[in-house]
């Protein structure tokens, strides 16, 4: 129990493990620990955090000042949804002691190598990943739709899932050797290319979460400078149309040829960047503008 403002609060207490550590949690409402249903453990914690009302009101205050500058009302956030923010914090910042950062992006897996695509909030992050999961079906599995975890290493980078994964809740309690990190644009054409360290570095750290403490942030452009040397980086540009992959590569029926096409079958430039297999029409392959670009005419709509 614990005294606050003169009354008496009964704690809720558990353990959660995220990216290889154990967490002990003591919260003030039930919720919360619903909230970690998945990620649950018994195991000894590696280190504990506990929120507490001022906690709480920072996170309202914080909300209320984002959206005075925003220009838009403040939301009426209840105290227990507040509260899984509050931990979120708590935990991420101890998490950095691991070699451990919060990352804002939508990272799917396939074939157990996972790909992290991040972008502005509304360029269309959740949407990508949503085709991806349309076109590789069960090889793909949502790791994180909005917050995964990325534990950087001598041996590269692993991403796990969280609790904390957007307003569509796809995740997953596991974890995958992170091969590519995809910065997402809204552009006139489709397009991809490989970008430096140097080009992505604003947006990565833009995306990962930053303490307040000099130090905590210190250790997190640390971390970020070596995410950017540890992945490729990619710029994937996606037309008006649409906030999808490259039309004349990607889903979507481009690379779904119908039955009555005979054609052989050659790889699609786009996943052959990111280590994939697809397939689309021969026949169906144009040159344009000093790049292959594959599409398969016979299922276009």
């Amino acid at each position: 129990m614990q005294e606050s403002e003169g009354v008496l609060c009964m704690r809720v207490s558990f353990r959660i493990a995220l990216a290889g550590q154990v967490i002990g949690v003591s919260a003030l409402y039930e919720q919360t620990r619903t909230f970690c249903k998945n990620y649950l453990t018994d195991a000894p914690a590696s280190f504990e955090v506990a929120v507490t009302p001022a906690d709480i009101a920072f996170e309202r205050e914080k909300n209320d000042r984002e959206a005075a500058v925003e220009g838009h009302a403040p939301g009426n956030f209840s105290d227990e949804y507040l509260e899984t923010l509050a931990l979120y914090r708590k935990i991420v910042e101890r998490l950095l002691e691991w070699d451990t950062l919060l990352f804002h992006g939508s990272c799917i897996s396939v074939d157990s190598k996972a790909y992290l695509f991040t972008a502005k909030s509304g360029t269309g992050k959740s949407t990508h990943t949503q085709l991806w999961k349309k076109r590789f079906g069960e090889r793909a599995v949502f790791i994180n739709d909005d917050k995964p975890l990325l534990k950087i290493s001598a041996q590269g980078v692993t991403v796990y899932g969280t609790p904390w994964d957007g307003k569509h809740h796809r995740s997953t309690n596991t974890s995958c050797p992170l091969k590519a990190v995809c910065i997402l644009t809204r552009n006139t054409e489709n397009s991809i290319q490989r970008i430096d360290k140097k080009a992505a570095l604003p947006m990565l750290c833009q995306q990962s979460y930053r303490p307040c403490s000099p130090i905590g942030a210190q250790k997190t452009l640390a971390l970020v400078d070596r995410l950017g040397s540890s992945v490729p980086l990619y710029r994937l540009g996606t037309g008006s149309r649409t906030c999808s992959l490259p039309r004349d590569e990607s889903i979507g029926g481009a690379l779904q040829c119908k039955p009555f096409c005979r054609r052989p079958a050659i790889q699609s430039k786009y996943w052959a960047r990111l280590g994939l297999q697809s397939t689309a029409c021969a026949g169906c392959t144009m040159f344009w503008r000093s790049r292959w670009r594959t599409v398969c005419w016979c299922s276009t709509p």
